[in-house]
């Protein structure tokens, strides 16, 4: 028995000594081997591997006993790649591998032919990292591993993935770092880029093609005291059930300054344990700490993917993509540009405020710019308490100091109790069609919102955001200069077979598109007009295709030369369909024959000839005819009936947006709007259309209660910066 005491005691010692003897790290030139990354390190750190290119294999898993530190000033580049799958282990409250003032380093996982890298840090300290770059450490690139964290423990505890960290005086801010197709795996942050306050930014950081997993406060963290950075086609999650910081759990923050591009990323599944509040992409720019100037800052959010679908019932608001600002940010210019967003799950009883895109820059830190187009903003979250609020998007504007351009885009909130509504604008929340006029009404004077529209597009699934092929609505978007992809790389450029561009990230499977619409009415000038359009069935009773009524039924403006001519895309429905066009104050108009949707392009033009409008129903005794004006009150007759209200409105100098008086659209109602009325009323104009076509619809057929005024209450919730590093 003593005996074999004796050797089980042997072979305890030499289990707890092996790692001392293994040779799990290989280092040229100068040939060597190591038992760890740290003692690795301290040699190159000593100069034992030259001053020039050096190899790094680590060739057994390591469990290292402190941090791995690579200084810089010693070799010109640095490769550390595994030599099969390898973990490099540690738990303390620091880096596994610390990067601190180094430059030229490459930490390549490989990832592929058998060959992995693994960093695992499961300290609980919030400094407990797997990757770091410090004190000056810059042009390094880290790739293709993974790093895990603590995982569900605790909302508050843990630390990051990967850091691009602080510096200390005299080393310099770490510039010009790469993190490339990482995965960082239960980190309070997955990844973090932070400067030095006062002393040193961070500049020029990217981070792209990163997967970022069950983080609970931070998934990507572009912090305070750095400039120019790039996040694009990173996918940020949960796949497991871990805690969220019931301060707010963010998957990208952007507090940089400078040039931020945030770009064709992917957010969705994120959840939780604890109450609390959820961001998709947040940007709120931080002033730079003094004596450090702050640069012109300038964030393009564009082609994002953005799919709340599981965010606990709990949770106190869930925004999608939210450009805000507070005390602390500075002024700044925002470009939101064709991202999707789409918010679900339920909020129980909680009272929510859950807003897909709500715009909430202030200028108080001085002028700043907002660009909202060609974003799909669908809110289908459910319950909540009364007083929830659920709107798709939100400008909280007019507000001193801020100049908003936004249109194109679309918006839709499912719920129809009076939590939900399709869009906002200063204090004022909108729904449903006669929500949609009068939306369009208010921003008109502010050349704003002319061509969105509330209308509830589908998509492939809750976290996918592909659209499907049966959208019937125009999808066609702005140009953005300089934005020739979307989310998938896929180009967005019109060209001669083509002349459509399409909202949202990502373009309908099957390559299905729908239409634009150009049209004019009797003046000679060519001003834009809110056209309602519908598709009719081609058999008695001619109805309304339902895909046209339910999802076209909307404003569209255009100020094109090209009047009277529709535009309209391949697929839009199978076999051919009647046209039928009007707008506040015209004619209601039919195609004379049925229009066939087979080409992948094509137009119908009603100006050439009286014979392309059902029953030759068009003014003018040559080309280009046009369609008459002036049933104010839309009932398929030029009479009294128009007239009294137009002499009504001229008589008190009615001014406005798209008045249903104002028949030649000049922005005042007068003699010339009474002058088209008399006169077509004394021809006895009136609609020729289709045996048994229905009353056209009216304002009274609008939802009455699609207006709400909120000015008794701040609604969105006041974020603060994350200032700690």
């Amino acid at each position: 028995m003593k005996k074999l005491f004796s050797l089980s005691v042997i072979a305890l010692l030499f289990a707890m000594n092996l790692n001392s003897f293994a040779q799990n790290v290989n280092v040229n030139p100068v040939p060597a081997t190591y038992p760890t990354l740290q003692a690795a390190f301290a040699a190159i750190n000593g100069g034992a591997h030259g001053a020039g290119a050096i190899t790094v294999t680590i060739v057994g898993s390591t469990v290292e006993p402190g941090t791995a530190t690579l200084l810089g000033g010693v070799f010109a580049t640095c490769i550390i790649i595994p030599q099969g799958p390898q973990t490099v282990s540690g738990n303390f409250n620091a880096s596994v591998i610390d990067l601190n003032g180094a430059d030229n380093v490459l930490i390549d996982g490989i990832n592929t032919g058998g060959h992995s890298l693994t960093v695992i840090n499961p300290n609980a300290g919030t400094s407990a990292n797997g990757i770091q770059c410090s004190n000056g450490a810059t042009n390094n690139r880290i790739m293709n591993l993974t790093c895990v964290g603590l995982g569900a423990i605790g909302a508050t505890n843990g630390g990051r993935g990967v850091n691009i960290g602080q510096s200390i005086v005299g080393s310099g801010g770490n510039n010009d770092n790469i993190i490339e197709n990482v995965t960082t795996n239960g980190f309070r942050r997955g990844i973090q880029n932070f400067g030095t306050a006062g002393v040193y930014i961070n500049e020029r950081t990217t981070v792209r093609g990163c997967t970022i997993k069950n983080f609970t406060s931070l998934g990507i963290f572009i912090g305070s005291e750095v400039s120019d950075n790039t996040v694009e086609m990173n996918q940020v999650l949960h796949d497991a059930a871990v805690p969220n910081d019931p301060g707010g759990s963010r998957a990208i923050n952007i507090q940089g300054c400078g040039t931020n591009i945030v770009r064709r990323n992917w957010i969705h599944d994120l959840t939780g344990t604890v109450a609390g509040g959820f961001i998709g992409i947040i940007t709120i720019p931080v002033t730079f700490t003094a004596p450090i100037i702050t640069p012109v800052t300038s964030i393009e959010l564009s082609n994002n993917m953005v799919a709340l679908n599981s965010c606990i019932s709990t949770a106190t608001y869930v925004y999608g993509i939210y450009p805000t600002s507070n005390a602390n940010t500075t002024n700044y210019s925002c470009g939101v540009y064709y991202n999707s967003i789409r918010i679900a799950g339920s909020s129980g009883t909680t009272d929510a405020d859950v807003e897909c895109l709500p715009i909430g820059i202030d200028g108080v830190a001085g002028p700043s710019t907002v660009k909202v187009y060609n974003n799909i903003s669908k809110n289908d979250r459910t319950d909540g308490g009364v007083n929830s609020l659920f709107v798709g998007q939100f400008l909280y504007y007019p507000t001193p100091g801020v100049t908003v351009e936004a249109d194109h885009n679309i918006s839709f909130t499912t719920d129809t109790t009076s939590r939900g509504w399709d869009a906002g604008y200063n204090t004022t929340v909108y729904r449903g069609f006669g929500g949609q006029e009068s939306y369009k009404d208010t921003l008109c004077d502010a050349d704003q919102e002319q061509n969105t529209a509330f209308i509830p597009v589908e998509f492939v699934s809750l976290s996918l955001l592909s659209l499907t092929s049966n959208v019937g609505a125009n999808m066609d978007a702005k140009e953005i200069p300089g934005i020739s992809v979307d989310f998938n790389g896929d180009s967005r450029a019109i060209t001669s077979t083509n002349l459509f561009t399409y909202r949202g990230c990502d373009e309908f499977y099957g390559g299905k598109k729908c239409y634009q619409i150009y049209f004019k009415l009797e003046e000679i000038v060519c001003y834009s007009y809110r056209v309602c359009i519908w598709l009719r069935y081609t058999i008695p009773p001619y109805e309304i295709w339902d895909c046209s009524w339910y999802r076209v039924r909307e404003w569209i403006i255009s100020t094109s030369v090209a009047c009277v001519k529709i535009y309209f895309g391949p697929g839009i429905g199978s076999g051919s369909y009647y046209l039928e066009v009007l707008t506040k104050h015209s004619i209601r108009t039919q195609s004379a024959n049925p229009i066939s949707f087979a080409a992948p392009t094509g137009t119908y033009d009603f100006t050439t000839s009286p014979s392309q409008a059902y029953g030759g129903n068009l003014a003018g005794t040559a080309a280009p005819y046009e369609i008459f004006n002036g049933d104010v009150n839309q009932d398929d007759i030029v009479d009294g009936g128009d007239g009294a209200p137009v002499d009504n409105d001229a008589s008190n100098f009615a001014l406005g947006c798209h008045l249903s008086t104002d028949v030649n659209d000049d922005g005042i109602v007068d003699g010339g709007d009474a002058a088209i009325v008399d006169n077509n009323a004394s021809n006895f104009v009136s609609a020729i259309l289709l045996p048994g076509t229905e009353p056209a619809p009216t304002d009274a057929n609008f939802v009455k209660s699609s207006v709400k005024n909120l000015s008794d209450r701040r609604v969105i919730h006041q974020i603060p910066n994350v200032f700690g590093e």
